[in-house]
């Protein structure tokens, strides 16, 4: 077992860490690095020096790893968001691999937060009905409740 500590920061703003183990954890992606005209440069981090990979932990995790300078290596890890890594690998182009490690059918659409149009109200669903609502939802590239408030709209535009 090789633990590697990693940081998260939370949304106060401080730090927290974990570990995870390096010998079990799977590399999802290298960097992109681009030539200069004098120098590899790395697109996640804008530095010769500075590397970073993408990680998968054996829970499922992701981990972006940092590696700087060329001799005894000094190394830093944080704790990312799937949405996170998926916006990591596509900033460098890996739009591919991207697409391979997070299926679009598993994305939940990013919006800008919850509807503040009517009042909220509460709904109890049969577990059947629920995975079938989900289903179409992410067919339809839509959250669970837009779809509840559309067809709502629309089945009381027949009546």
């Amino acid at each position: 077992m090789n633990r590697q500590i990693y940081t998260i920061r939370g949304p106060d703003d401080e730090y927290r860490s974990g570990w995870f183990d390096l010998d079990a954890a799977t590399v999802v992606a290298d960097e992109n690095r681009e030539w200069d005209g004098g120098n590899m440069i790395s697109k996640a981090t804008g530095s010769e020096l500075v590397r970073e990979q993408l990680l998968r932990t054996a829970g499922g995790e992701y981990i972006i790893r940092r590696v700087a300078g060329t001799g005894p290596r000094a190394t830093a890890s944080s704790w990312s968001s799937s949405t996170d890594a998926e916006e990591w690998m596509r900033r460098q182009g890996l739009d591919e691999a991207a697409d391979a490690e997070f299926p679009a059918a598993e994305r939940i659409p990013r919006g800008v937060g919850r509807s503040r149009e009517g009042t909220a109200i509460t709904v109890r669903i049969p577990d059947a009905h629920l995975a079938a609502l989900d289903t179409a939802a992410a067919a339809s590239g839509t959250t669970r409740a837009a779809l509840i408030r559309s067809a709502v709209a629309e089945r009381i535009e027949r009546l």
